[in-house]
Order: C-alpha cells, then sequence, then structure tokens
C-alpha cells in the first residue's frame, strides 16, 4: 500500500514537474529577446505585449505553439527550457499580432510561420553551434521580411508603413490608451535621449509609445543593472553620434532603427561576452559600424519595399563574436562559458570559474613521484634550467632540511635515491635510455647530460621527460603504454647531476633534449604552511623550496560524495522543513533537484575531489546549506586547509547588491569565501562561508558535517550563534 502511495506521489510529481517545464520554458523565452533567463522577466514582457491585445495574444500563441512542437519531436530539452527555441518565435507572433487584422489569413499565418521560424532556428542552431555562435535574431528576420512581402500583396498594399505599427486605435483598451498617456506634458521634462530610449526599446514588440518603453526599461533594471547600463550606453554613443553627424535617415524616426544599438550592447557586454571596461570600449567603437550597415541595407532593401529593422543589430553582433573566436588566446573581452540567467551571473561566475577550473584547460597530471618531495629547483632555476629549456623542475627529498643521512658522501645517503619514479598521466613510451652509470656524489657526466630517461607522449604536443634516472632501473621499452602512476624507473644520479634528484619536463616536441613546456600539474598538496596540514593545489605549478605530494585518497570520504542519478534523499530541518532531493544528469550534467522549491544544484566528481559548479533557485532551502556547506570537498587522507571564492549570484539585491551590480564590470567590493578546516576526527567536516564587504568580514556561517560512509548524513550550522541541524536520509 505504501509502495502504491509513493508510485502516485512520484506520478504525479513527475506530472507537476513537465507543466512546470512548459511554462518555464514559455516565460524564458520571453526574458531570452533580452538575452535572459529569468521567468519572471518573462512574465513581464508577456503582460508588456498584452499592453496591445492583438499582438500580445498572437505572441503568446505562437510562442506556445513552437515550443509545443519542440517538445512533441524530441528536441533538446535545455534549449526548449532556457527559450532558445522559442524567443524567435514570440518575435514572430508580435509582428503578425501589428500587421495582420485578426482573420482566417492571421491563423492560417501563425500556424505556418510558427513552423518556419523553427525550422530556421533548428538549421540556424546546428550549423553555428560548431562554431560557438549564436543565431540571435536572424530566424525573426527572415520570417519579418516574409510576412511582409506577404502583406504588400494584399488589398492593393505595396509598402510598408512605419506608422502602422503601434497606432493609438491598436492600444486603445476599454477606453485606455497608453498613446494618451504618452502625450502627457510631465514627459518633455525627460531629455530627449531618455524619451527616445523609451521609444526604441519599445519597438522591439512594435510599440512606439513612451509608457512601453518606461515599462521594459523598469523591468529590466529590476532584472540586471549591467543589461540597463550597457543597453543606455550603447543608444547613448549612437544618439550622440546621430546628432553629430546630423544622420537623417530618409526621414525614419530614429526609433525605428535606434533598439539596434541597445540589443548589439546586450549581446556583447552581458551575454555572450563577460562584461568589462573592454567591452564597454567595443560598444562604443561598434556605433559608427553599425550605421554603416543601417543605412546601407535600408537603401538596398528599399527596393523592396522592406524595412532594415534588426539587420544592424544581428550582423555586427555575430560579426564581432566571430571575429573574437579568431583570436589565438584567450583574453579580454572573454567569452562566457556557459548562457547564464543574467550579466550579473556572466561576471560573477566568471570570476570565480577562471580560476576554480583552471584545471579543464590542461591535461590532468599529477606528480612524478609518490610520497613528499622538495622542489629543489623550478622554473628559471638558479643554475640550470634557463633559455629555451627554463620550464623544467628538480625535485628530491628532504628530512629536517638535509637531502641525506650520515656524510651524504654514498648514493645510498640520499633519501630520494632508488625511489620510484612514476608516469605523470597515460601515455606511450617514446623514448628510453638505460645504460648511463651513476655518478659519484659531487661528479656529473657532461658528455651524456640527460643520464638515463624516460620520454612519454600523453597526447599530440604534449610530452614528459624524466630523467637522471638509476641506472638499469627502466623496465619499459619504446611503444609500451602506461597508466597514470605506473612505475617508470627509479630516482638516480647520471648524466648532468651531482646529487640523486629528479630532472622533470613537459615538451611539445618528441625528441630529447626539446624546448619545455610550461604546463600545469593537476591536484596535488603544498606540505609547507603547517606540519601536517597541507594546502591543495587544484592547477598549478611546484615552486622553488615548496615540498609537495599528490592527493592520496580517503576512500571513506570518497563514498560519502558517490551521488548517482535517480537517488533520493529527504532532507529535513527546523528551519525549512522537510524537501525531497532527486539526483539526475541533464544534458551531460549532474545535479541535485529540490521537488519541493525547483532549486537545482549542479555539482562534478572526481576522483580527487567532489565539487558544486552552480546553483539555481531560492536561497531559503535545506539545498541551498548543502551547497555552501560543501561547495568542495577533497577526497584526501591528509588534514588539509583549503580555501576558494564563491560566486555572488546568491546576494540580497538590496542597495549594496544593486551598487556592487552597476560596478560589476569595473572592480568587486563585495566577496564570499569558502574554507575547509582540519578537522579532528575522520567522519566529520569543518567549513565555514564568509561575506566580505571592502575588505572587512559582515557575515559568518559554520558548518559541520557528518560523513556517513555512503552519503552525508548530517549537517550542523552555526550562523552566529542560532545553530541548527539538517539531517539527510537516503530513499530506498
Amino acid at each position: 500500500m505504501e509502495s502504491s502511495v509513493r508510485k502516485r506521489n512520484i506520478l504525479k510529481n513527475e506530472v507537476k514537474e513537465e507543466v512546470s517545464f512548459f511554462f518555464r520554458s514559455i516565460a524564458n523565452s520571453y526574458s531570452s529577446i533580452f538575452f535572459s533567463r529569468n521567468k519572471h522577466f518573462g512574465l513581464c514582457l508577456i503582460f508588456i505585449t498584452m499592453l496591445y491585445p492583438a499582438q500580445g495574444v498572437c505572441g503568446l500563441f505562437c510562442c506556445m505553439l513552437v515550443n509545443s512542437i519542440a517538445i512533441s519531436l524530441s528536441l533538446n530539452r535545455y534549449k526548449i527550457e532556457s527559450g532558445i527555441y522559442g524567443f524567435n518565435a514570440a518575435m514572430v507572433g508580435v509582428a503578425l499580432g501589428a500587421i495582420f487584422p485578426y482573420n482566417a489569413m492571421l491563423v492560417a499565418l501563425i500556424f505556418a510561420l510558427s513552423i518556419l521560424v523553427l525550422l530556421l532556428t533548428i538549421i540556424m542552431d546546428g550549423w553555428l553551434q560548431k562554431y560557438g555562435l549564436p543565431f540571435l535574431a536572424f530566424p525573426f528576420l527572415f520570417c519579418l521580411w516574409i510576412v511582409l512581402l506577404i502583406y504588400q500583396q494584399m488589398e492593393g498594399e505595396v509598402g510598408f508603413d512605419v506608422s502602422v505599427i503601434a497606432s493609438e486605435n491598436a492600444l486603445e483598451v476599454g477606453g485606455f490608451s497608453a498613446h494618451a498617456l504618452s502625450g502627457l506634458p510631465f514627459w518633455q521634462l525627460l531629455p530627449d535621449v531618455v524619451l527616445l530610449y523609451f521609444r526604441s526599446i519599445g519597438f522591439v514588440f512594435f510599440q512606439s509609445d513612451v509608457i512601453s518603453g518606461l515599462l521594459l526599461t523598469v523591468a529590466l533594471l529590476c532584472v540586471s543593472r549591467i543589461a540597463f547600463v550597457f543597453s543606455f550606453l550603447g543608444f547613448a554613443c549612437s544618439y550622440l553620434l546621430y546628432n553629430i553627424l546630423d544622420l537623417e535617415l530618409f526621414h525614419i524616426p530614429f526609433s525605428f532603427f535606434g533598439f539596434n544599438f541597445i540589443f548589439t550592447s546586450l549581446v556583447l557586454g552581458g551575454c555572450y561576452l563577460v562584461p568589462s571596461k573592454t567591452t564597454m570600449l567595443w560598444v562604443a567603437l561598434l556605433v559608427p559600424v553599425q550605421y554603416m550597415i543601417v543605412y546601407a541595407s535600408t537603401r538596398l532593401l528599399s527596393y523592396f519595399l522592406l524595412p532594415t529593422f534588426s539587420l544592424a543589430f544581428c550582423s555586427v553582433s555575430f560579426l564581432f563574436l566571430y571575429l573574437m573566436k579568431m583570436r589565438e588566446y584567450p583574453s579580454e573581452p572573454y567569452f562566457s562559458y556557459f548562457l547564464e540567467a543574467t550579466p550579473e551571473d556572466n561576471v560573477y561566475y566568471h570570476r570565480v570559474n577562471y580560476r576554480r577550473f583552471d584545471y579543464l584547460n590542461y591535461l590532468q597530471f599529477s606528480l612524478p613521484f609518490m610520497g613528499e618531495w622538495k622542489v629543489s629547483q623550478s622554473y628559471d632555476g638558479a643554475y640550470t634550467h634557463k633559455g629555451l629549456w627554463r620550464h623544467a623542475i628538480d625535485f628530491s627529498i628532504e628530512c629536517d632540511g638535509r637531502q641525506y643521512a650520515n656524510d651524504g658522501d654514498s648514493l645510498s645517503d640520499y633519501y630520494c635515491y632508488s625511489k620510484p619514479v612514476i608516469a605523470a598521466g597515460n601515455a606511450e613510451v617514446v623514448a628510453v635510455c638505460n645504460d648511463v652509470y651513476d655518478n659519484p656524489v659531487g661528479e656529473v657526466n657532461k658528455r651524456q647530460n640527460w643520464g638515463n630517461y624516460v620520454l612519454l607522449k600523453h597526447a599530440e604536443g604534449v610530452y614528459s621527460l624524466s630523467a637522471h634516472l638509476k641506472n638499469g632501473s627502466i623496465i619499459l621499452k619504446v611503444g609500451d603504454k602506461v597508466q597514470k602512476g605506473d612505475q617508470v624507473g627509479l630516482c638516480g644520479n647520471s648524466g648532468l647531476s651531482p646529487y640523486p634528484h629528479l630532472h622533470f619536463q613537459f615538451q611539445s616536441l618528441s625528441y630529447v633534449g626539446a624546448p619545455t613546456l610550461a604546463y600545469k600539474f593537476t591536484s596535488y598538496m603544498n606540505m609547507d604552511a603547517t606540519p601536517h596540514v597541507g594546502i591543495p593545489i587544484l592547477c598549478g605549478i611546484p615552486m622553488h623550496g615548496q615540498t609537495v605530494g599528490n592527493v592520496v585518497a580517503d576512500e571513506r570520504m570518497a563514498g560519502s560524495f558517490n551521488f548517482v542519478p535517480s537517488q533520493r534523499f529527504y532532507a529535513c530541518s527546523e528551519k525549512f522543513g522537510k524537501e525531497t532531493w532527486e539526483v539526475r544528469s541533464e544534458y551531460g550534467y549532474l545535479l541535485f533537484y529540490c521537488w519541493e522549491t525547483g532549486a537545482r544544484a549542479w555539482f562534478a566528481r572526481r576522483t580527487e575531489d567532489f565539487c558544486f559548479q552552480r546553483f539555481e533557485g531560492g536561497t531559503d532551502s535545506n539545498l541551498f546549506y548543502f551547497y555552501l556547506s560543501n561547495y568542495r570537498v577533497l577526497f584526501s587522507s591528509l588534514k588539509y586547509d583549503f580555501s576558494e571564492e564563491l560566486p555572488l549570484t546568491f546576494k540580497k539585491n538590496n542597495l549594496v547588491g544593486c551598487v556592487q551590480d552597476l560596478c560589476a564590470p569595473l572592480f568587486l567590493f563585495m566577496k564570499f569565501t569558502y574554507r575547509i578546516l582540519p578537522s579532528e576526527t575522520d567522519n566529520r567536516l569543518r567549513t565555514i562561508c564568509t561575506k566580505h564587504i571592502l575588505g572587512k568580514i559582515k557575515k559568518l556561517v559554520s558548518f559541520e558535517s557528518v560523513l556517513g560512509g555512503d552519503f552525508v548524513k548530517e549537517v550542523r550550522v552555526d550562523e552566529g550563534g542560532r545553530k541548527w541541524n539538517m539531517e539527510i536520509d537516503r530513499i530506498a
């Protein structure tokens, strides 16, 4: 009986989730018009389109139809939910409602153009995604031209008159007219640039009145301060140039093409590129380029009696993004790794993730030895490692500040001598030398300066060389395959080596003696700070004098974070009540989904660690505090002290938060940090989260997670003296 009730509840939740998914796709489709992914913003935009009932209904119906077709055809659910497939459809529907009267022709056009805009969207998305480029509003633009060509042939019309869009009659609802409000005297107190900004931003929905533009601006400002700043910056620059050069354009109102500058600014300054001082500069520099396209396309399209509309925005944005893709190496302005919900998320995630996930830019290499070794010489060494061979590292073992026991006259006195040397990563052996005799202490072999060595090929253009190995210790031959951690030889004193040590380098070519390559190791410990307490280095290069070692996995800790899809958990606390979490795999990523709140927490698990990647949803939930308490956990058998920065995406939108948003492209004065403290017991994980404003600590939350071996059993929270517990149980 209990099992059947549970099944019914699960089915009920799944139906509820599917309905919620569809409505999220509609709201996100509208917010995606402004390159955002905020359902509340999307609902505001739907309301604003309803000021023009014909346009609002047509836009909503067209969007719902396209998303329904996309779902029925099993298209990519992430793109459906995020509004990528639906935003062009919503704009097409609004255009139809603005141009055609309600009749059978309008209904037929809605169905036909809905299918056409979806086809164009899918084709352009499939073609451009391999280049990492967006299709923007091109599908809408092509459909708009088709609509206007049809319009020209109806009822003897031969052209398209801008004045038919958003006329007073179209706006009038029950005696109320937004055009009448737009004519009130107090609007004249505003500068012309502000009034034209309102009219231009509203024109994306074919609404040319000030009221609609004002509502759109307020909604945009509420959802993103950065988006508003960039949109007004681009528009103000275009308005300034328009007045300086007296760019009269065939008597077409500036608002008719002015929104191009707004949307180019949104694309470059808040969506696909990370907002910064550099993107602000480019927004201004691209204004004259857009004017050229507006003028040229207006003249060209006039032969077909068609408007240029959003052609300048689409063309310039696309060409500039393509230009950015052609750079040889990343630099400002940076591309967004992920299409974030707002430009603020773009900035805050980029600031954290470019350091936090730096290891994703490299092949995963461990240190080429077991235990703890000291860096006796690193890059640009004091004795060797110069010029083309500057990116090399020498390792040895020290105890009580000495590399050897006794007098150090014998090779066997050295702690590192005859210790195993291992492969830093999976590889193929490409060169081996194993017959060079070890030097007596203090002597060197300049004729065979590399001594005994093993050269491994890890990937095309990435090789590693371990040199000065012990004579006869290498059992590998050319062509052998090795796995990370396999022994390749023993540390020796052959070649240009006066005392036993390991010389290690990365290089891009396949011969011994090739120039070295600066390449980073991943997930190792720096043991210099405190005895028996390590500082984890997720991605870096060991520096001179550091004592380093690989992370040795703690199986109990690793087992506590072995979350797999379809697992379900109950999380209960006195603060937030009971929540049901489900581990899901969506679009190739693992996440926790909370059935009660709809919150999502994406995570990744490697051999070395568990880490949360992002969080979406309300912060008043058990899942959010679980995200904070276990932001990153290293599976180390050693005690360690580790800290990293949290994104500011969950800060409050109070006055201080809004000021930080406005300043975010230039600098951050607010910071959240996460820190793991060394724990006295093996089954406890102590972490703290700290809020800093202008360098001063404003808020501190501490956690203690109780590890059960198969999952985290409990999280104990202390918020400034207020203590509460979150208990976690797995659902069988």
